[in-house]
């Protein structure tokens, strides 16, 4: 309410002069502009009123500096007010009624306002330094309405009620209704659309006879309610409601009107012939208004000029005296009232409180009286209006001229700036007091700063006063409106005093106005625009004091750029009959800044929670500051003293000017649109696809619909098939929004019956979700049964996999089918069998894997495959189920044989595989069955033994591999099963030790005892007889819980005592203990462990309590409690974890059922509040907000689609509760009714701006993501979409910091903001980016980078390369060295290597003897630094083909790599030798004997010498050419000589055509004696 007494009292709106540029602006001009103007590209307004509320604290500062002086001026002025209002209280003597004539009115006051103009004058010349400052502080006292002398005690002790605090009612209102037949015209204000009702009830105000309502708009302040009645009764009692339309909280408090009572009526219709003359005090002419009653207790005395003369009248001192006393006077008792007439007309009423009695004399002491005492009825009802005004110009300053009353169109000229705007005033015929302002002076001397123009203003006064014994009403109002053009040619800040203005509406009251204008401008500015409200307030002994100030209309001529400060101040003095009646006093100070900005939007930066289709507009703000106080005390009662005291700083409007459209307006440019995103739900909170909003926008798959709105009121229409038309308002304040629009045939109490209450209560029961195997998660997305047999999908839904009949991801729970028995998810299919048996399929169907004998690639909607079955098993790519006879059959991918049907081909419908079949698992990509008997058959991929046939080979028939096998367990790469004797055995992969063994093709034997196995991707698990867990296998990430993270366990550790059940997924695992208690450890990126981190554990971390089972999924978890909750947590990426969002959870999220909000808690469009009892028909409640204003609903059902139409209302009323928070409502219903239904809601609204607001950062996952904060005041979490809405930046799709704006509904009022990250969490795989290559002359550098959001890490340097030469090579030969030269190819360094030539070529042997044998002697060659050369890398050798024979052979050195050239060398082969067997002595001779020796020789020679050592002179030789001959005889030698002989033996060889001997080497000499 009081933005509205701003809005219309304080603010007026400022123009540049000629504003040429709205029109047609060049880019030139636009340029140049803007270089002087701050720019604004769709700020909002909250940034905006931060700035300028910024600026206000500014002026403060600057006020805080005013001079002693200058506050010692305005402190005379206050005083001499002061003094003033003393004179006219002793002028009007107690309860003296003396009507005073305009001399004696305006005489004082002249002489008191040209003290204050000499004030003000001098306090004008000590502002010219002052002219920045806030007016706020310099009109302090500006408007001072104070009652001097007033009505006094008005009203009856009776009236106990304390005063009713009007911030209630801030900007809500009820001031008036009148009723006309079964018409009530209300007059009213609001702020946002509403429902206002009116109501008829019985005369004590209880029971409601019958009703009427009517929408009414924001802005609106009068409308007409018909009462649906078919005949109004004669007498009854009024009450009026403004109500929230969507919530039915009251918005103000009720109106109540007695005046309808048989009571009133006849009251209203008494005139003062009713009374006898003298028991009658007539304050006009008019018989039937304007007089009052005296009770019969109440004394009149008579007097003439000889009897009952008054001759001491001293009121100050109570003192009286009166001669002459006749005994209606000197009969006067303590006590007795009495009324005196004096010779003027009026009336001295005194209380004698003492008497004295001397002769004819009588001095009396009196006392306060009260109306109750003095009179019996009293009815005033009088106004006065401009005509009837005297005007006092006397104190008027320089520059200012009065032009007196003149017309109002005379004042407003052709061409007004209303009729431009088009503004919708009522045209009439009414006077105003025209003022002009002629080169005012309103700077310094030095500034020359003037101010011309004119101002007109029109104000009338009304008072109204009803009094009798059981009904007191009092109203004080002013009506006004002024018309203000001026020009002001530079920055001035001023305050004008104004005419004072003087009405006396009946004789006894009277009321004077000193109006002031106050001026603050920026800038050269033109002003012009009309103000006009009301201002006033009334108090009844029914509805205490109610403040009846009027939201103005305010018509200002829009355009420019600039901001100026405006006041407009009265000063009212109101006098009544007399203090004891009534003391009325009010004071207000108002003042408020226009602020005007051009706004320069680039279309192309726009977001997309707005739109603004101007390029060029300007944009304004007026804000102000109000200080409010009203009392008004009645009857000398306490009790009946009622003050209302408000001090505050509002906006106070917007408006706007669009150069685009050439259209301005009191409101943001309606060119501004903002996001809306609404999200229609239905009664099972199940989002509402195909619903039509207004007609115009249509629900997606998540119902959920997005458009844009302009800012303001506004009422959505929706529409969707099964449900009833829904309205919802929503207002739309400068920024996007989120909204949601429940489909619900409820929701519209605080409280309901009591079957109603247990139905809803059976119906939340019905909906848990519960019982192990009732929950399945898949890949990405998850399923769950409730009790009721509903499946309920949600999550990724890329390839139809939530069977919604869409492709679109779900993050709330969404209704698949009924009456379901059990489900079961694949990475991207699902299967669920219904109670009836039947086998229901859908998701994706590459390879046939629904078996709808189709391959299709998807089915979004469950298509029937099977009846009777028992149970289903989804693999990755194939499927499996058991019907009731125990046949198992098969369907999918089938590469590696996985169906069992001995093919390896495809199949898309089911195939019967086996009989007598128990259960089914699937692996990946093999299958294994258990029958009946206990056997366990295995078929399909066989790469690792996996099958456990003892081979490795696939197999496309089921194989059997053991007997007496209770369960099975299938991995990817791996198998186990446990016998009947709790044997665990396994087999297959143990790539990471996950079979606690090495690599088996076939079962072994692990362990014994166990009672349940689990097999992970790489890694197992088992539960043993007693409760031990032992885990194996794959440990990198800590899934084993052994406290390591090695990589792997071969061998079973234990890990937990007391275990229950146990669960693996693909990287992380999960034990519920015998208690109920979940622990988890393992990988833990997405939060799916649930420890409130996202770091891995290689310890098991206790969870939760009271849990059942759980289920893992890839990369999020669920649990169900004993009493059958769901949680989920972990990954959210695609709406997994059905909480609403696709936040990623670090801690577990209850998932209640189907319409629980993203915290988890269920959803309710109401706050119920049963009554304790309805008891002898008064509804009780208790543990309400203390001293809080409640509304009392009855209806007869809460399933109307308008609650509050006249046949379901039966009652409404206005409750209080006490301090304790208890609260008793008397009520009566309109018609009887079986069960009612009944329900409260309260007047005031709890503050947001200290709740606390819990965002969940976001992670990054390159979509668009919503945030769905916790919000929580005093430690209850609240509802959104029933306590409050979201704005700001809701949604988010790239990293970085977010704001959201929480703004109260319902209960709730305010805002708080917060702010959301979206953070990546990192995903940096395992191989590595090359940022830079390393070079021979720089190192490189490597890292590795997000593979979501490209974030860098794990920089590494990279070492330089080596040189990568080009090399240039010349041979060594066999003679010359050689070289090698390398030259780098990138940076052209160079090496020259030497390369020593061969030195030497030598064999190791160069003669050999014939043995038969091919002889090939190796080489050595050494280059010339005596290095070896390597044979096969520096050279060669070839040997003859031959060279066994005895001969000559020549070996080949052929060099090669850095060497060139060829060398041959030679050997041998010699024949083999023989030896002398004997040598006999002849005279003068020998004989020799030797060894024959044929093969390969040809002969012998033999020596013989006289020299041991066969020199040649002394040595002979024979030659003995056949090799046959082993004998020779020597002759003619010297006798008696000692010779010595040896032989040899040859070989003859061809050289070159010659024939040559090759010797052996020489036998041992033996020596002999010749004889003589």
């Amino acid at each position: 309410m009081h933005k509205r007494i701003l809005a219309g009292i304080m603010a007026a709106v400022l123009m540049l002069s000629n504003p040429v540029f709205v029109q047609n602006v060049s880019a030139t001009e636009l340029s140049a502009q803007e270089q002087n103007v701050e720019e604004q590209s769709e700020e909002t307004q909250t940034g905006e009123q931060q700035e300028e509320q910024g600026e206000e604290t500014s002026k403060t500062e600057e006020i805080s500096e005013r001079s002693k002086e200058e506050q010692e001026v305005q402190n005379e002025e206050i005083k001499e007010d002061k003094e003033l209002i003393e004179e006219q209280k002793k002028d009007n003597s107690k309860l003296e009624v003396q009507p005073k004539s305009t001399e004696d009115e305006t005489q004082p006051q002249s002489k008191t306002q040209e003290k204050k103009t000499e004030s003000k004058k001098e306090k004008t010349n000590k502002e010219e330094k002052k002219q920045t400052e806030n007016l706020q502080e310099q009109v302090e006292n500006d408007i001072s309405v104070q009652g001097t002398d007033s009505f006094g005690e008005l009203f009856a002790d009776a009236v106990g009620a304390e005063v009713e605090s009007q911030e209630k009612n801030n900007g809500y209102n009820i001031f008036s209704v009148e009723m006309k037949d079964k018409t009530a015209t209300v007059s009213f204000e609001t702020l946002k659309d509403a429902t206002l009702v009116v109501g008829i009830y019985e005369e004590d105000g209880i029971k409601m006879l019958a009703s009427g309502k009517t929408a009414v708009k924001k802005g609106e302040q009068a409308a007409s309610v018909t009462i649906d009645i078919s005949a109004m009764p004669n007498y009854y009692y009024v009450k009026a409601f403004l109500i929230e339309s969507d919530s039915f909280k009251p918005l103000c408090t009720s109106y109540e009107s007695p005046n309808y009572t048989r009571e009133m009526q006849e009251f209203f219709k008494k005139t003062v012939d009713d009374f006898s003359e003298k028991e009658v005090l007539n304050l006009d002419e008019d018989k039937a208004n304007n007089f009052a009653v005296y009770r019969d207790e109440t004394k009149i005395i008579a007097h003439s000029q000889d009897v009952n003369q008054l001759t001491l009248e001293d009121n100050e001192n109570n003192l009286y005296r009166i001669e002459n006393a006749d005994d209606t006077v000197t009969s006067l008792k303590a006590g007795d009232i009495f009324s005196y007439t004096k010779d003027d007309g009026s009336v001295l009423i005194v209380k004698i409180a003492q008497i004295t009695v001397d002769g004819t004399t009588v001095n009396i002491t009196g006392t306060k009286t009260s109306i109750e005492e003095t009179f019996e009825y009293v009815k005033i009802d009088c106004e006065a209006g401009t005509e009837e005004a005297t005007i006092d110009a006397s104190d008027l300053e320089e520059g200012v001229v009065y032009n007196g009353i003149v017309d109002d169109a005379e004042a407003s000229g052709t061409g007004s700036d209303v009729e431009a705007l088009g503004a919708d005033i009522e045209a009439k015929e009414t006077k105003s007091l025209s003022h002009s302002f002629v080169d005012k002076k309103v700077g310094s001397d030095n500034a020359n700063i003037k101010l011309s123009g004119s101002l007109n203003l029109k104000v009338e006064s009304s008072v109204k006063l009803y009094a009798s014994l059981n009904y007191q009403y009092l109203e004080v109002r002013m009506d006004y409106s002024a018309r203000i053009g001026i020009t002001l040619n530079g920055q001035a800040a001023t305050k004008i005093p104004l005419v004072t203005i003087t009405y006396h509406p009946v004789p006894g009251v009277y009321i004077e106005l000193k109006p002031s204008f106050v001026l603050e401008a920026k800038a050269k500015a033109e002003l012009s625009g009309t103000i006009a409200g009301v201002v006033g307030f009334n108090v009844s002994n029914n509805e205490g004091m109610k403040n009846i100030t009027n939201a103005p209309t305010f018509t200002p001529k829009l355009g420019g750029e600039a901001s100026v400060y405006l006041g407009f101040s009265l000063e009212p003095h109101i006098g009544i009959i007399s203090e004891s009646v009534a003391d009325v006093g009010l004071n207000a100070e108002l003042g408020a800044e226009t602020t005007a900005k051009l706004i320069h939007t680039d279309t192309a930066k726009q977001d997309e929670n707005k739109k603004h289709d101007c390029k060029n507009c300007i944009k304004g703000d007026i804000n102000g500051k109000l200080k409010l106080g009203f009392k008004a005390s009645l009857l000398n009662s306490n009790k009946l003293t009622f003050t209302y005291n408000d001090e505050k700083t509002l906006k106070i409007a917007d408006y706007y000017y669009s150069m685009d459209y050439h259209q301005g307006g009191l409101s943001t440019c309606p060119h501004w649109s903002y996001r809306i995103i609404a999200n229609v739900q239905g009664k099972n909170g199940v989002p509402l696809s195909g619903a039509k909003i207004n007609q115009q926008y249509t629900t997606d798959g998540d119902g959920k619909a997005v458009f844009y709105l302009p800012s303001g009121n506004h009422e959505l229409t929706v529409e969707v098939n099964g449900y009833p038309k829904k309205k919802k308002s929503i207002e739309v304040q400068g920024d996007a929004k989120s909204t949601i629009i429940r489909m619900m045939s409820t929701g519209n109490g605080d409280s309901s019956s009591k079957d109603d209450k247990k139905d809803d209560a059976n119906d939340r029961d019905e909906e848990k979700l519960e019982t192990e195997n009732k929950i399945s998660l898949g890949g990405a997305h998850s399923g769950a049964i409730t009790e009721d047999g509903s499946l309920y999908m949600w999550g990724d839904n890329y390839c139809g996999q939530l069977g919604d009949g869409t492709t679109e991801e779900r993050s709330n729970p969404v209704k698949i089918m009924d009456h379901v028995k059990s489900v079961s998810l694949g990475d991207n299919h699902s299967g669920a069998i219904t109670e009836d048996g039947s086998l229901y399929m859908w998701g994706y169907n590459g390879s046939g894997r629904l078996g709808d004998g189709t391959k299709k690639e998807e089915r979004s909607n469950p298509v029937k495959i099977m009846d009777h079955v028992r149970s289903v098993s989804l693999g990755s790519w194939h499927s499996g189920a058991i019907t009731e006879d125990g046949s198992l059959y098969m369907w999918g991918y089938n590469y590696h044989g996985q169906l069992g049907d001995g093919t390896d081909s495809g199949k898309s419908n089911p195939v019967k595989i086996m009989d007598h079949v128990r259960s089914v698992s699937l692996g990946e990509w093999h299958s294994g069955a258990i029958t009946e008997d206990g056997s366990l058959y295995m078929w399909g991929r066989n790469d690792y033994g996996q099958l456990g046939d003892g081979t490795k080979g696939d197999r496309s028939n089921p194989v059997k591999i053991m007997d007496h096998v209770r369960s099975v367990s299938l991995g990817a790469e791996h198998s186990g099963a446990i016998t009947e004797d709790g044997s665990l055995y396994m087999w297959g992969s143990n790539s990471y030790g996950q079979l606690g063994t090495n690599d088996r093709s076939k079962p072994v034997k692990i362990m014994d005892h166990v009672r349940s196995v689990s097999l992970g991707g790489w890694h197992s698990g088992a539960i043993t007889e007693d409760g031990s867990l032992y885990m194996w296998g794959r440990n990198d990430d800590g899934q084993l819980g052994d406290g390591t993270k090695k990589e792997e366990r071969s061998n079973p550790v234990k890990i937990m005592d007391h275990v229950r059940s146990v669960s693996l997924g693909s990287w992380h695992s999960g034990a519920i203990t015998e208690d109920g208690s979940l622990y988890m450890w393992g990988y833990n990126y997405h939060g799916q462990l649930g420890d409130g981190t996202d770091s891995g554990k290689s310890n098991p971390v206790k969870i939760m309590d009271h849990v059942r089972s759980v289920s893992l999924g890839e990369w999020h978890s669920g649990a169900i409690t004993e009493d059958g909750s769901l949680y989920m947590w972990g990954s959210n990426s695609s709406g997994q974890l059905g909480d609403g969002t696709t936040t990623d959870r670090l801690t577990p999220i209850k998932i209640n059922d189907p319409t629980a909000g993203a915290n988890g808690t269920p959803q309710s469009s109401i706050d119920t509040v049963q009554p304790l009892g309805t008891a002898d028909n008064t509804a009780t409640y208790q543990n309400l907000k203390p001293n809080e204003t409640y509304l009392f609903y009855a209806v007869k059902s809460e399933t109307e689609d308008d609650i509050l139409k006249a046949s379901n209302l039966l009652c409404l009323t206005e409750a209080t509760s006490d301090a304790d928070g208890n609260m008793s409502v008397p009520y009566a219903l309109r018609e009887s009714c079986e069960d009612p239904i009944f329900f409260i809601r309260s007047l005031s609204k709890t503050d947001l701006a200290s709740a606390q607001v819990k965002a969940e950062d976001l992670a990054y996952n390159k979509k668009e993501q919503s945030v769905a904060p916790e919000v929580t005041f005093d430690g209850k979490i609240l509802t959104p979409g029933v306590d409050y809405e979201v704005s700001g930046d809701i949604t988010a799709t790239d990293i970085g910091t977010y704001k959201i704006k929480i703004t109260g509904i319902g209960e709730y009022t305010g805002s708080v903001e917060a702010s959301y990250k979206v953070v990546c969490r990192h995903s940096y795989g395992k191989d590595w980016t090359i940022d830079k290559e390393a070079t021979c002359t720089a190192e490189g550098r490597k890292s590795r980078y997000c593979t979501l959001c490209g974030a860098q890490a794990d920089v590494t340097t990279i070492a330089k390369k080596a040189h990568e030469y080009q090399t240039a090579t010349t041979k060594a030969t066999t003679k010359a060295d050689g070289k090698i030269v390398k030259s780098c190819k990138h940076c052209g360094q160079t090496t020259t290597t030497v390369i020593a030539h061969p030195k030497s070529v030598a064999l190791k042997q160069t003669s050999y003897t014939y043995n038969k044998k091919n002889r090939k002697p190796s080489v050595t060659i050494e280059d010339t630094k005596g290095n070896k050369l390597k044979s096969g890398t520096d050279y060669t050798v070839s040997y003859p083909k031959k060279c066994k024979n005895v001969g000559r052979y020549t070996v080949t050195v052929k060099f090669k790599g850095n060497y060139q050239g060829t060398v041959k060398k030679s050997y041998q082969i010699l024949p083999k030798g023989t030896s002398l067997l004997e040598v006999t002595a002849k005279k003068k001779g020998f004989t020799a004997k030797w060894k024959k020796q044929k093969t390969q020789t040809a002969g012998y020679e033999l020596q013989y010498s006289t020299n041991k050592k066969f020199k040649r002179k002394q040595t002979k030789k024979a030659v003995i050419k056949k090799t046959k001959t082993t004998t020779y005889k020597a002759k003619k030698l010297k006798a008696n000589k000692k010779y010595y002989i040896r032989i040899r033996t040859y070989q003859n060889l061809k050289v070159n055509g010659k024939t040559k001997k090759l010797y052996s080497s020489w036998s041992k000499a033996k020596s002999i004696k010749t004889k003589k």
